[in-house]
């Protein structure tokens, strides 16, 4: 069974924009992909919320997909893993 397709998922991190939230961090993540896919239910595409970071990549490991602002896709699927602030997209 295939979970991910080939291509890498869009990833987000919303820690940056909301700091420690400690017992909410799934709640509101879950609020977020929510209203992430709802948005694409309804207009096709939605925004996807972008990852605010230094920009500076670790070269040991391998590039991932971090969304920028103003991207927009048609998202099916949010996974949100709340113990490390993180949302994937794909």
């Amino acid at each position: 069974m295939t979970i991910m397709s080939n291509s890498s998922p869009s990833c987000s991190s919303t820690k940056g924009l909301m700091g420690h939230t400690l017992g909410a961090a799934g709640a509101l993540e879950a609020l977020i992909c929510a209203n992430i896919i709802n948005q694409s239910l309804q207009n096709s595409q939605s925004q996807l919320p972008p990852h605010y970071y230094d920009g500076i990549y670790d070269k040991e490991l391998p590039k991932i997909n971090l969304t920028r602002l103003n991207t927009n896709s048609k998202i099916k699927n949010c996974l949100s893993i709340s113990f490390a602030f993180n949302i994937y997209l794909f």
